[in-house]
């Protein structure tokens, strides 16, 4: 392609720019197009992570654990507490409400289909 003043020249597939031409696909639109295709800084031990096994997670998870729970209790200690407290409640009260789902959906099978005698085109 010629460069000329109207024609505008490619550069490194992004878009045209040349003289007089600007917006979207311009020279200066390159460093923002390159800072959407560099990694962000947490996708930098991705190749890590997709070969770490469950066995080695597992291993280091108490020790995550641990560390997570000093920071927390270093930062306050009231709201550690309460925090803990509180998604332990959720946990138990949630194990509650599936046993309890549970129960409802075994006792409404268990008795097959309503005797009521509605069927598709029930009118009540």
């Amino acid at each position: 392609m010629r460069d000329s003043p109207t024609a505008g020249t490619v550069t490194s597939g992004t878009g045209i720019s040349g003289p007089g031409i600007s917006g979207p696909g311009a020279a200066g639109d390159d460093d923002e197009v390159t800072a959407e295709l560099t990694d962000a800084y947490w996708q930098a031990y991705r190749e890590r992570m997709a070969t770490t096994g469950f066995l080695a997670i597992a291993r280091r998870f108490p020790a995550l654990v641990g560390q997570a729970l000093r920071l927390g209790f270093e930062a306050s200690r009231t709201d550690l507490i309460t925090t803990v407290t509180l998604n332990l409640i959720a946990g138990v009260l949630t194990g509650f409400a599936l046993f309890a789902t549970t129960g409802v959906l075994e006792a409404l099978f268990a008795e097959g289909r309503p005797r009521s005698g509605c069927a598709p085109r029930c009118r009540h």
